[in-house]
């Protein structure tokens, strides 16, 4: 009599444990081969967040570097950068002189949005450019104070959604 595979085991767990483990050190020694590219990109990047730090405005920051070789045998490496904290204005003062300052190392306004909630209100601003070859993303949000004077966040209205709601009826 043939032996029935199990379609669940805990050796299974282990192996796509294993499996998940060498895709990591892969990745690795993928970025790892990549760090003469990756040295400019991170020396712009450092200035930005000095400059950030120097006019009050890195509460929060992170850098996420990515690499992957793709179909035609290249690496294609990205820098994805995020600035974050707090402003009473988004018009005056650190918010508008970090933009600037971004700028001036090479980088092209993306766009902004904004997003508003009950509990928080925010203005994400996004900039890129090409540094080497690496495609460095940076991120500015900048979270509206509480009792600003200068920006607030006003209700406009209330919106009311019709959603379809399902149940399992079985005859």
């Amino acid at each position: 009599m043939a032996r029935i595979a199990k379609p669940v085991s805990f050796s299974r767990a282990i192996t796509d444990k294993r499996e998940a483990i060498a895709e990591k050190r892969k990745d690795l020694a993928d970025l790892q081969s990549q760090a003469k590219e990756f040295a400019p990109a991170y020396a712009v990047v450092n200035a930005i967040i000095e400059n950030a730090q120097a006019i009050g405005f890195a509460k929060h920051f992170r850098a996420t570097p990515s690499t992957w070789l793709g179909f035609s045998g290249i690496y294609r490496n990205e820098l994805a950068v995020t600035i974050e904290d707090t402003a009473t204005s988004l018009k005056d003062g650190a918010v508008p002189a970090l933009l600037e300052a971004i700028g001036t190392f090479g980088f092209e306004a993306v766009g902004s949005h904004d997003y508003a909630l009950e509990w928080c209100a925010s203005r994400v601003y996004r900039f890129t450019a090409t540094i080497g070859s690496v495609d460095v993303t940076v991120r500015v949000e900048a979270n509206i104070a509480d009792g600003s004077e200068s920006c607030k966040k006003v209700q406009t209205g209330v919106k009311l959604e019709e959603v379809a709601q399902y149940e399992i009826v079985c005859s």
